[in-house]
């Protein structure tokens, strides 16, 4: 359920017609091989023959629980800090107002660099490099946050790159500045699998998150989708 390769062939030019090949499950050239074991045990009806690592020690119980649908439910706390109660929501959803602008977004930008400074001075002495990031989809709109940051220990210790950057990665918090205007941008910034039972780009991006994960984006573009509207179910509303 984590991100495939990076495939630079479209979807028409990766299609395999050869049947040897797909006797094997090999039938698109952007499928994982890992992916492709597991389709093969289902085919051949002996899906038992795999096992699933259950038990992480990352999220959270309450940010977990947002991506547990991807795994059927299965995904279990390794830790008692999992399941830890708190007076603030986990899962956050500030909103965006509409820019008609493309792979970037000013007033988000601004949000997120609040959003780093708040969080800054509530960790305080205990502020470092794992305690926050920044994912977005777009390359543009990371410049746009970068160049706003003014303060240099912020520039120093916060991250801020696409989610394929951050695959293996994690931290107490990440902000998720979304950056969309349009149904069309959501569909790029997808990565469904074939049976479109998950987002992988949207299950990487949340289950980076230990503590707090906090998404920044337009309604409307966001509830186009169906893992986003999912998500954005789950989140706690605050205006910034």
């Amino acid at each position: 359920m984590q991100l495939p390769s990076v495939v630079a062939q479209s979807e028409t030019f990766s299609k395999v017609d050869d049947e040897n090949l797909k006797g094997i499950c090999l039938e698109d050239m952007r499928v994982s091989l890992f992916e492709r074991l597991q389709s093969m045990l289902v085919s051949k009806g002996i899906e038992s023959h795999s096992a699933m690592l259950d038990t992480h020690f990352r999220m959270h119980e309450d940010i977990a629980a947002a991506v547990n649908g991807f795994y059927n439910g299965e995904l279990r706390s390794g830790s008692e800090r999992q399941k830890k109660v708190i007076d603030k929501p986990r899962l956050v959803y500030c909103p965006s107002s509409h820019e008609d602008s493309y792979k970037k977004h000013i007033s988000e930008a601004k949000k997120v660099v609040s959003l780093l400074s708040e969080i800054k001075a509530e960790y305080k002495e205990n502020f470092t490099g794992s305690t926050v990031g920044v994912v977005t989809p777009f390359r543009a709109q990371i410049a746009v946050i970068r160049d706003m940051i003014k303060d240099e220990e912020l520039k120093e210790k916060v991250i801020i790159d696409t989610v394929e950057r951050f695959q293996g990665g994690e931290r107490d918090i990440i902000i998720a500045s979304m950056a969309v205007s349009s149904e069309g941008q959501m569909k790029m910034i997808r990565s469904v699998n074939r049976q479109e039972s998950v987002d992988r780009k949207l299950n990487v991006m949340v289950s980076r998150s230990r503590e707090r994960f906090i998404l920044l984006g337009e309604r409307e573009p966001l509830c186009s989708d169906k893992f986003y509207k999912a998500l954005l179910e789950r989140c706690s509303v605050i205006e910034k």
